[in-house]
């Protein structure tokens, strides 16, 4: 009997430990909470999923998803998300007059004039990407259930991007 309690008990500890076990590969995925997609994006013809802004990629703990920076110099409030990669960042900037559901101009983030939302593509090397229009939909914006969803699509100098934005809005700006 002892020997059959023993028995019972290695197989469930070693049931339990593979269970548990995590499984990496070389995927680019990074889905840290299976609520929300994050961003996920079409660049040139490959799909990328589940990018999140680069605190998050590389796993600092308690930073939000969202960010909302304020532009020093105008005081306009910015809905900042970002999308990172080990070979490409994006960043997406909403002004605060525009968190609400529609179409808008998507343009070069060098503007941040507050009237319009803007979108900057730096490739690893820091290399920033010029010429950029586009635009973005926003087709959820819910300040109850502080979620965010949006597809957006952009070209450049020397990228197409399309893509989709899936975002608690997790900032203290929200809470």
């Amino acid at each position: 009997m002892k020997k059959a309690t023993y028995l019972l008990t290695y197989f469930l500890i070693s049931t339990f430990c593979i269970m548990n076990t995590s499984c990496s590969d070389d995927s680019e995925e990074i889905i840290p909470n299976n609520n929300h997609s994050y961003m996920s994006i079409n660049l040139n013809s490959v799909d990328y999923n589940g990018l999140v802004n680069f605190t998050n990629r590389i796993g600092l703990a308690d930073s939000p998803f969202t960010i909302v920076e304020t532009n020093s110099n105008t005081g306009i409030k910015y809905l900042w998300l970002q999308g990172d990669h080990s070979s490409f960042q994006i960043n997406i900037r909403i002004p605060e007059d525009l968190w609400q559901e529609g179409t808008f101009v998507l343009e070069e983030g060098a503007g941040l004039s507050g009237t319009t939302c803007t979108v900057s593509f730096i490739d690893n090397t820091g290399n920033f990407d010029f010429d950029v229009a586009g635009e973005i939909t926003i087709t959820n914006f819910d300040l109850t259930n502080n979620t965010f969803d949006a597809s957006f699509n952009f070209s450049s100098t020397s990228n197409t991007v399309t893509g989709t934005l899936d975002y608690p809005l997790d900032d203290d700006e929200f809470n």
